[in-house]
């Protein structure tokens, strides 16, 4: 039986976070139990729910659905920085019973928004290719399928200076590329292989931020973090990019200028990455 979801926006009723207390909801209270980092399971009036068990389980979102039911979008992790968690929907069947997906979205990246549609229940992944802006996996309340949205950059102009550079501290790496006029920024420094290289290693980072007059952001390689990075910088006063592609063995490939003529921060970036 498919869920009736056409035409309703997302209601988010509930964040929880590892270890929250007990979440109401249409199919019964979900809590957590087990240790952390060892083995948790998401429980359903004091039993498991099958297939919902991890070294990390979050439930990340309860979503309003027709009828007065919901579901529950959960996050199941075993550590570490190598790629993002994996996922999947929890909600009520018929005679009582809890129906769960198989999981999905392992190592599509950062989840950019939840919302319901004409396709069912959504999760829209952020991608490391500069040819698409989102994964999106929907749910119909009987399959999950699979969905690359392009993001078309005809018509769209490169970012320019101040705060289209400044918008950017605090945000994560990959957001600054899911934006057209971004990605124009940069290709004009650098080929689209070298734009999607650069994107790569930038999917597992921490958040941008402001030195020397430059937004500066770095990050690493999932599943390889240790020896991919890569590293940009945009000069607020004149909206100037620049980029840089470390690989463990291979001389850095600088983009948008002479090392005399980055960023102080990101040359000494660099030099601490020797």
């Amino acid at each position: 039986m498919r869920l009736p979801l056409a035409g309703l926006a997302a209601v988010l009723l509930a964040v929880a976070p590892a270890g929250a207390g007990p979440i109401a909801t249409s199919f019964g209270e979900l809590g957590l139990e087990g240790d952390p980092g060892l083995q948790m399971r998401l429980m359903r009036g004091g039993r498991p729910v099958p297939g919902a068990s991890a070294p990390y389980v979050t439930v990340v979102e309860i979503v309003a659905l027709p009828g007065g039911g919901d579901a529950a979008l959960v996050e199941l992790s075993d550590g570490g920085n190598a790629c993002t968690g994996r996922y999947l929907w929890v909600h009520g069947a018929a005679a009582g019973r809890v129906r769960v997906t198989p999981e999905f979205g392992s190592c599509l990246g950062l989840i950019g928004g939840v919302r319901t549609g004409p396709e069912g229940l959504s999760v829209a992944f952020r991608t490391a290719d500069p040819g698409l802006t989102r994964r999106i996996v929907s749910y119909d309340g009987a399959r999950l399928r699979e969905i690359a949205v392009h993001e078309h950059e005809f018509g769209a102009a490169a970012a320019g200076p101040g705060k289209e550079v400044s918008r950017w501290d605090g945000a994560h790496p990959s957001e600054i590329l899911d934006l057209a006029g971004e990605r124009l920024r940069f290709l004009q420094i650098m080929g689209r292989a070298d734009l999607s290289e650069l994107r790569r290693r930038l999917m597992v980072a921490s958040a941008a931020g402001t030195h020397d007059g430059a937004v500066i952001a770095e990050g690493c390689m999932a599943h390889d973090c240790g020896d991919e990075r890569g590293l940009l910088a945009i000069e607020i006063a004149t909206g100037r990019p620049f980029a840089a592609i470390l690989s463990e063995g291979h001389p850095v490939r600088l983009f948008g200028g002479a090392p005399e003529e980055l960023p102080a921060a990101m040359r000494a970036r660099l030099a601490a990455a020797e």
